[in-house]
């Protein structure tokens, strides 16, 4: 039986192993623990609501990606596909109240289960940044992501 490292209170048994109970006929499988979900907000801040959120004649899409730097624990996906969305066509009065943004465009894509650790969450197109994220175990993190910084 192959036994890896895992965060504290979890045993995690190769793929193909079983723990075996006692002498009887029973088996049981022993989980990975989950990952971390990443959500990625692509914004562009407006002065006001009903502006366009792109120039006339430029691309509203906005390519989503993210890509591990260092793992901490054990289980969830270890790597990701480019994800492609569409910033609306004009902005909304959902803005950023925490930093003062009244209102703007936003486009949001999310990455389920990933392995926890440090992640550099990148988007590219009509915004364009990378930032990085930590990801924990069962837990959901989102990072909002303009040209000019991140934010948390």
């Amino acid at each position: 039986m192959t036994v890896s490292p895992a965060p504290a209170g979890w045993a995690v048994l190769a793929a193909s192993a079983v723990l075996v109970a006692g002498c009887a006929d029973s088996t049981a499988t022993v989980a990975q623990p989950p990952g971390g979900d990443l959500t990625i907000s692509a914004f562009i801040p407006t002065t006001a609501a009903g502006q366009p959120c792109v120039p006339a004649g430029t691309s509203n899409q906005v390519i989503f990606n993210a890509a591990p730097v260092t793992f901490n624990g054990s289980g969830g996906r270890t790597s990701v596909n480019l994800a492609t969305l569409s910033m609306p066509p004009t902005s909304s009065q959902n803005g950023i109240p925490e930093g003062g943004v009244p209102s703007g465009c936003e486009v949001r894509g999310t990455y389920a289960n990933l392995r926890p650790g440090t992640w550099t969450a990148i988007v590219s197109g009509a915004v364009s940044r990378a930032c990085t994220v930590l990801i924990t175990s069962g837990k959901g993190t989102l990072v909002r992501i303009q040209t000019s910084h991140c934010g948390f």
